[in-house]
């Protein structure tokens, strides 16, 4: 009896609020670097893909969030065999965006960042790194039309993604593609 009653209400619900939220489709790539690996420059280029939701409480105000790919991380621009990290998260965003001219918005929020693998097949060995890494997160937006968005962005963590040892900091640059569904 408790599964037909859940099974109604959610249908029942999906009905009364479906038309509040926006589903989008997140695609582009990353650009990163590790703050901290005295390694500078966004040589490591990773995938970015998610499935997100947004509410707008007006036109020019939305909620967002979301699960998203990302993969960060390092390397040596002169000798990528010597010295790479890989770092794939699962990310769930928490954005508030903000409409500032007809086409163009800006993007404030949080990242919260489940490490799912790090390697790095280089002299580091083992990483020891941590398995939550949030990131403060900040984008411009261009809405191409109504239904695409290109967005550029920067994340930083604001915790050491190491558990001990060296301070690493990731430092990320997006750009993407936001279709809305």
């Amino acid at each position: 009896m408790k599964k037909i009653l859940l099974i109604i209400l959610l249908l029942v619900s999906k009905n009364i609020y479906s038309q509040s939220f926006e589903g989008l489709l997140v695609l582009g790539f990353a650009a990163s670097q590790i703050d901290g690996d005295s390694y500078g420059g966004y040589h490591k280029i990773g995938g970015h893909f998610g499935i997100d939701v947004r509410y707008p409480f007006s036109d020019n105000v939305k909620l967002q969030s979301g699960v998203e790919y990302i993969n960060k991380g390092a390397a040596n621009a002169k000798n990528q065999d010597y010295y790479r990290v890989h770092l794939h998260y699962i990310q769930v965003p928490l954005l508030l965006e903000v409409v500032v001219y007809h086409n163009i918005s800006l993007t404030a929020g949080l990242n919260f960042d489940y490490l799912i693998r790090g390697n790095s097949p280089s002299h580091y060995g083992d990483l020891k790194l941590r398995n939550f890494a949030p990131c403060t997160y900040g984008s411009i937006n261009y809405y191409i039309s109504e239904k695409l968005m290109l967005n550029m962005g920067n994340s930083y963590s604001f915790i050491n993604v190491k558990k001990y040892g060296d301070l690493w900091w990731n430092n990320t640059l997006n750009i993407s593609f936001t279709r809305r569904l």
